[in-house]
């Protein structure tokens, strides 16, 4: 867990720090450090390996890459509320408005009982709020 912990914090400081092929390298052998850890309940380690590899992605502007590694995220935690908002994300910056309505739709729905003022309600509310017909 400690080893998993590591890459992923160092994976996230490279690509903070602007390194993000460092960062995703470092990030993806998080991931599969992570396999080694086996199934439980709740889970023993707090966010898949995949949403942060998703959101490296992002920062790198490839969204294609990044909505993969969402989606590999949600077979981990189906319907997993950060993986549909980053799907969402992924789309929004890509420029595709439509799909980026239907899946902010889709992160709501998920986060349906979550506080209002989270950032990623907050934004996902505005988006709506600015994309409605």
């Amino acid at each position: 867990l400690v080893g998993t912990m590591s890459l992923d914090l160092r994976g996230n400081l490279k690509v903070a720090q602007g390194d993000v092929p460092g960062g995703i390298k470092l990030l993806q052998q998080a991931a599969e450090k992570e396999k080694n850890l086996g199934y439980s309940e709740p889970p023993r380690y707090y966010r898949p390996e995949q949403e942060s590899i998703g959101y490296a992605y992002l920062k790198s502007e490839q969204w294609e890459k990044a909505r993969e590694a969402f989606q590999a995220a949600l077979r981990q935690r189906p319907k997993s509320g950060y993986a549909l908002y980053g799907i969402a994300q992924s789309y929004a910056l890509a420029g595709d408005a439509p799909t980026a309505t239907a899946a902010y739709k889709e992160f709501l729905a998920s986060w349906q009982h979550a506080d209002s003022d989270l950032p990623q309600v907050k934004q996902a509310k505005a988006w709506l709020a600015s994309h409605s017909q």
